[in-house]
């Protein structure tokens, strides 16, 4: 059942994940798998939003998983599903994302549907140690060109930190990456045990 009224959407268009960082909460096996968001799930949730009585625009959140490996054509026909709600002015698109496969073409897509765009990057490069990709590489530089993408664009972007045990106590490190990198904004969200995340 549909909510009769809310503020937030939060939507994974796809189970599918690109890197494999240790304090996950998803199980391995959903992260391993391209499970995308069928077409009539995205037009149901925008018939929802359309009977709201409601003039305040939704956050129509894409997370994941990683948003971005969903198969862009895809990912486009699941956008087209809220686009007469976008162009009234009733829903914005927002999408959390790990950077690491933005490149000009996804910078096209979040400039022609407005996204708003969220980065998950944990600190300088020796606190990104937990985001690596399945073969255990680190992913940091690859979130940096994703950032400069971003940037080469003019999209505003705003970022996550993991704070883990081994950063907590670096706060003044921290603290200075993100003075330095652009962000609009900046939220730290501390690592806890939770989903698949039962060991750390």
């Amino acid at each position: 059942m549909i909510a009769t009224h809310f503020h937030s959407v939060i939507l994974q268009p796809t189970t599918l994940c690109n890197l494999n960082c240790s304090y996950c909460y998803l199980p391995v096996h959903e992260r391993k798998t391209r499970t995308e968001m069928p077409i009539e799930v995205a037009r149901a949730l925008a018939a929802g939003i359309t009977a709201q009585s409601t003039s305040e625009a939704v956050d129509v959140v894409w997370h994941g998983g990683e948003p971005l490996t969903t198969r862009r054509e895809h990912f486009r026909d699941l956008v087209e599903a809220f686009e007469p709600l976008r162009r009234e002015g009733r829903i914005r698109h927002c999408v959390q994302t790990n950077a690491t496969l933005i490149d000009d073409a996804w910078c096209d897509f979040f400039t022609r549907y407005d996204f708003r765009v969220g980065v998950s990057i944990d600190g300088p490069s020796a606190a990104n140690l937990s985001r690596v990709d399945w073969s255990n590489r680190p992913a940091f530089s690859r979130v940096e060109r994703g950032i400069s993408h971003l940037q080469a664009h003019g999209i505003d972007f705003t970022a996550i930190c993991v704070v883990t045990a081994q950063t907590i106590t670096y706060p003044h490190t921290l603290l200075d990456f993100f003075e330095g990198l652009g962000a609009q904004s900046v939220g730290f969200n501390i690592e806890e045990l939770e989903g698949a995340n039962d060991t750390r």
